[in-house]
C-alpha cells in the first residue's frame, strides 16, 4: 500500500517550526477507512509526524545515517524544555521512546544494522527480523563457515552505508508480529528472560521479589498485556519500530534495490533474493534450505510468533502496538493483517 505525503499551509498555527505534512494512503477508500488505519493514522499523527517533519532533509554537511540520530537528540534536548510543546502534544509512550532511542546504550544507532556483502549490496538488519540468519549468511559469502558466536568471535563484518557506491537491500517484518516475537523470545523463554534482561523494564518483569512473568505465565494474555503497558518506561531495542534502524529507513526505502517481506511468503520472497544476487545461492541454501522450504508456508524459526498470534494479543494489545508501531505502516508501505482487523472489529461488537 503506496502512500502520499503534501505539504500544508497553516497560517495560524505553527507546529515546531516545521512544516507540517500531511499523509495519506495510496489507493484506499478514504470513505470507509478500516479501524486499524484510523488508529494508525491518529496515533501517527500525534506522534511521529513531528519526528518525520524535523528530519526531513536535515543532512546538510551530515551523512544520513548520522544526521536521523542528530535528528533523535535534537527532538530529545527540545521535549524536555519546560515550554515545549511536544511534551505537550505527544503520547507519553512516544516520550519515553525519543528518550531511550537517544540514549547510545540502547544500540539504536550502531554500524550492527548494516552487513556488507562486496560488490553486490548491503543489507539492513534488525532485531527479530532474521539478524542471526542474515550474519550467517554473510559469514558464508565472506569467509564459508558460519560462526557468529560473540564467545568464539564474530566473523560478520558491519560497516557504515555506503550511500552512493552500493545498493541496499532488506526483508521487512509485520510489526505486529515482530513485536509478539519479541516478547516471546526475551519474556517468556526462560533463558533469554533470565541471562540476557532484554524483558524491560527490568525492574518490572524480573526483580526477584517483584519480577512478575514467571507468576502469570499461564496467564498468556494478561501477560502480554502487561509488558505492552510496561514497555514504554524503559524501551528495548528489540521492540522500536522498523523505521527507526539503518538511519531511519523509512526516508530511504524507496531507493532500496531490493525490499523483501518476512511473512508467511518468505521463502519464495527468499528465491527473489537469491535470483537478484545469484552469487549468494550457495549460502543461502546452506544457511535457509531454500530447496526444501521455497514452497512452504513460513511460521518463522525461534519464536513461531505468527502461530501465537490468537494465544497472547487481544484487541486492546492489537490497538497498542498499531499505535507504538504506526510508523511502520503508514511509510514502510505495509499493510496492516486481516487478522487485526477482525480482532479490532471483534472489539467493536455489541
Amino acid at each position: 500500500m503506496k502512500m502520499e505525503c503534501m505539504l500544508e499551509q497553516h497560517p495560524d498555527e505553527v507546529l515546531l517550526n516545521a512544516p507540517r505534512l500531511s499523509f495519506s494512503f495510496k489507493g484506499a477508500d478514504e470513505r470507509t477507512p478500516t479501524l486499524g488505519r484510523q488508529i494508525v493514522e491518529k496515533a501517527f499523527n500525534q506522534s511521529y509526524k513531528d519526528l518525520v517533519a524535523t528530519c526531513d532533509g536535515l543532512v546538510d554537511g551530515f551523512g544520513p545515517f548520522d544526521s536521523f540520530q542528530i535528528c533523535i537528540n535534537k527532538l530529545y534536548l527540545e521535549q524536555t524544555q519546560p515550554d515545549s510543546e511536544y511534551a505537550r502534544k505527544w503520547p507519553w509512550w512516544f516520550q519515553t521512546m525519543v528518550r531511550d532511542a537517544h540514549i547510545p546504550g540502547t544500540n539504536m544507532f550502531g554500524r550492527h544494522h548494516f552487513l556488507e556483502f562486496p560488490q553486490l549490496t548491503q543489507m539492513c538488519v534488525y532485531e527479530k527480523g532474521g539478524i542471526k540468519q542474515w550474519r550467517q549468511l554473510q559469514c558464508l559469502d565472506l569467509e564459508g563457515r558460519m560462526n557468529t558466536t560473540w564467545e568464539n568471535g564474530n566473523c560478520f563484518k558491519t560497516k557504515s552505508p555506503n550511500w552512493l557506491q552500493m545498493g541496499k537491500s532488506v526483508f521487512l517484518r509485520d510489526p505486529l508480529e515482530r513485536f509478539l516475537s519479541a516478547f516471546l523470545d526475551k519474556c517468556v523463554k526462560k533463558v533469554h528472560r533470565e541471562g540476557e534482561n532484554h524483558c524491560e523494564p527490568t525492574s518490572v518483569f524480573l526483580d526477584q521479589t517483584t519480577g512478575i512473568v514467571g507468576d502469570f505465565l499461564n496467564q498468556t494474555k494478561k501477560l502480554f498485556e502487561m509488558h505492552v503497558d510496561a514497555s514504554p518506561l524503559k524501551w528495548n531495542m528489540h521492540f522500536f519500530p522498523l523505521s527507526l534502524h539503518c538511519g531511519g529507513i523509512y526516508q530511504y526505502i524507496d531507493s532500496y534495490d531490493f525490499v523483501g517481506h518476512m511473512d508467511e511468503n518468505f521463502y519464495r520472497e527468499l528465491n527473489r533474493f537469491s535470483q537478484r544476487f545469484p552469487e549468494l545461492n550457495k549460502p543461502i541454501q546452506e544457511v535457509f534450505k531454500l530447496d526444501e522450504m521455497e514452497d512452504t508456508v513460513n511460521k518463522g524459526t525461534e519464536t513461531q510468533a505468527a502461530l501465537q498470534i490468537a494465544k497472547y494479543y487481544t484487541p486492546k494489545t492489537v490497538r497498542r502496538v498499531l499505535e507504538y508501531t504506526s510508523i511502520d505502516y503508514m511509510l514502510l508501505n505495509l499493510t496492516i493483517p486481516h487478522w487485526a482487523e477482525e480482532m479490532l472489529q471483534m472489539d467493536e461488537s455489541p
